[in-house]
């Protein structure tokens, strides 16, 4: 367990503190996790503005003429799911090297596997099986009450990113214990963890607006125009477009979720080494002090 008193990063925060270490972080170390992410990026954008194009030409062709297209569409779809989550993978143990210790130079190293990616894909695997109950309680909650299905789905949502950063940063504790383990820490922080989910998520639409607003209005041209959603133009700046939504979604969005993440789990350890004194063993784990008996 990282010690407080060595690295003020690790030491308990207020939530908008947080927030501001995580995509200020992002913001610190957007040139090696770009460069980590060039081949995604290149795969992702081809995949989508392959498919741009072919849904902007389905008013021009039958349906037998779109089947292949579509066809490879869901190919491609599958191909990117597996390439999506390796590469999040290896950006995610970036992150926690460069959180918790330190990262290596040379970024391309996380794209090697490690012995944590079958672990990692438990936990992501149980979080998809854990999130089908979980969001349909959370739809329940937003047709008729609206806030207790946000609150549901946004302290489920940090619960399971804790599990996968916590696996990262200690992966001898196992699967399961990565699990339970923050949901020990968040006992008494019920709605300080809503709270975090939702004003990162405000922060990161907020940083993002830009970028939302050009692609409506890149729609509306072709609403206005519709020979304008079949010339090269179109494609162009669709696909960059694309590219540029892509890397920020990645780079920013996803890694200051990370880094706010770990940082959350950081100020967790630390809340609770204050409330409880611990003794930790060789593994870094706490145990129960030993209760003396008198004779």
């Amino acid at each position: 367990m990282a010690d407080p008193s060595v690295n003020p990063a690790h030491a308990p925060a207020s939530i908008l503190d947080i927030i501001t270490f995580g995509y200020k972080s992002a913001f610190k170390t957007l040139w090696p996790i770009s460069k980590l992410t060039l081949p995604f990026l290149a795969f992702s954008t081809l995949c989508q503005s392959y498919g741009v194009v072919q849904l902007a030409s389905m008013q021009t062709r039958k349906l037998e003429e779109m089947f292949p297209h579509l066809v490879w569409l869901g190919v491609m779809g599958l191909i990117f799911l597996p390439v999506y989550f390796y590469l999040y993978y290896g950006v995610a143990r970036y992150v926690r090297d460069y959180f918790w210790a330190e990262a290596e130079g040379n970024s391309f190293r996380y794209l090697l596997p490690q012995k944590t990616l079958l672990g990692a894909l438990g936990i992501a695997l149980l979080t998809i099986v854990a999130s089908v109950p979980i969001s349909i309680a959370g739809l329940i909650g937003l047709l008729f009450l609206i806030i207790p299905g946000l609150v549901i789905f946004t302290y489920f949502y940090s619960a399971s990113s804790l599990a996968y950063v916590n696996y990262l940063y200690q992966p001898e504790q196992g699967v399961l214990e990565s699990i339970f383990k923050p949901f020990r820490l968040l006992k008494g922080h019920f709605w300080r963890t809503v709270a975090l989910g939702f004003l990162s998520f405000v922060v990161l639409m907020i940083i993002s607006g830009p970028l939302s607003v050009f692609r409506n209005l890149l729609g509306a041209m072709g609403q206005f125009n519709p020979s304008f959603l079949h010339s090269w133009l179109f494609y162009g700046l669709s696909t960059a477009s694309i590219l540029v939504t892509v890397w920020f979604n990645l780079c920013i969005g996803y890694v200051g979720t990370l880094f706010i993440t770990n940082r959350y789990l950081a100020d967790l350890q630390a809340r609770a080494s204050e409330e409880i004194p611990l003794t930790l063993n060789v593994a870094g784990f706490p145990v129960a002090e030993p209760q003396r008996i008198d004779p």
